[in-house]
């Protein structure tokens, strides 16, 4: 996809991901590789079907007992990756939390980067 055409600016990042897929919640280890207020691309060990809804969320800080960041997409490409599959979510909906997050990314410092990246934790990636 040509970067001239997104709306939002593209953070690159490599943050593993636990992947729990189907109602019986298969758990893969996936990566997330970069993300914007408008959707993210990630790698999986698991094939998902354009189409696919995926719940994203992680929590910000040391303590899990803080609210989690959340946003669901749906899957809209998908790309061989090495022994991978390569994913693009486009996201439907994000809170408040999660694009304050992305924003901070976006507009900061470069420098600041990878401490806010840092913060991230428990990032899961749910597949229906």
């Amino acid at each position: 996809m040509n970067s001239d055409r997104r709306k939002h600016r593209r953070i690159t990042l490599s943050v593993p991901a636990v992947i729990y897929v189907g109602p019986d919640k298969t758990v893969a280890n996936g990566q997330l590789q970069n993300f914007s207020e408008s959707g993210a691309w990630f790698t999986s060990p698991i094939a998902l079907d354009i189409g696919t809804t995926v719940y994203v969320g992680f929590f910000l800080g040391e303590h899990s007992d803080r609210p989690r960041c959340e946003a669901t997409g749906a899957v809209v490409r998908t790309l061989p990756f090495g022994r991978d599959t390569g994913i693009g979510l486009k996201f439907k909906f994000a809170d408040d939390r999660f694009i304050g997050f992305l924003q901070q990314l976006s507009t900061g410092r470069e420098a600041d980067r990878p401490e806010l990246l840092g913060q991230i934790r428990q990032l899961e990636l749910h597949v229906s």
